[in-house]
């Protein structure tokens, strides 16, 4: 029977298209990075037809929250939808952060402010896909959200004596750096 449209009605999807492809005030879905990247405009969203591109986002912050190769951007930058979309993107779980539950994973913004969550995002571990709402182009990824509480348990201070800076520089090598700080409210060293 009938599947639902991007718009939450009755009725077939529609028909996927590339990356770079026109999506106007009748909605549809682009897909980019070899399907790894769905975006799925409801109808009205866009009150003008906009080539819609989906890239492999090049520029992102070092994040240790971050699933490795899991990052795209929405282009134009400038777009803004009146409507959200929804943004499926696949991930490979065995590049997620080590330790992370992957059922936690979530797709988030990056901007002037780090990475921020996606409003209502969801994860579907048997897929390896996260998805949420989105309201115009940018970078985003999936990501670990951030511990919420600080890890003040004994056992997660047990790593303490790795904190710290150095700098070293030994004959016929190149003089380096090392930097450790706690992140993700102190439970990530």
């Amino acid at each position: 029977g009938g599947g639902t449209g991007p718009s939450g009605g009755s009725g077939p999807a529609p028909t996927p298209t590339p990356s770079g492809t026109s999506i106007g005030p009748a909605g549809g879905t682009v897909t980019g990075l070899g399907g790894a990247a769905t975006l799925i405009v409801p109808a009205n969203a866009l009150a003008v037809t906009t080539s819609i591109t989906l890239d492999a986002a090049s520029a992102v912050p070092l994040d240790p929250s971050a699933v490795t190769g899991a990052a795209e951007r929405i282009g134009p930058a400038t777009m803004r939808f009146t409507a959200a979309a929804t943004l499926v993107l696949r991930y490979d779980p065995a590049l997620r952060p080590s330790g992370s539950d992957e059922a936690e994973l979530r797709i988030h913004q990056t901007g002037g402010v780090g990475w921020q969550p996606l409003a209502a995002g969801q994860v579907d571990t048997a897929g390896h896909t996260a998805s949420g709402p989105v309201t115009g182009g940018g970078t985003y990824g999936v990501r670990w959200p951030d511990p919420t509480s600080p890890c003040a348990s004994r056992t997660s201070q047990e790593f303490g004596f790795w904190l710290g800076s150095w700098k070293f520089t030994a004959a016929s090598f190149a003089p380096g750096a090392k930097d450790h700080s706690k992140e993700g409210a102190g439970c990530l060293v």
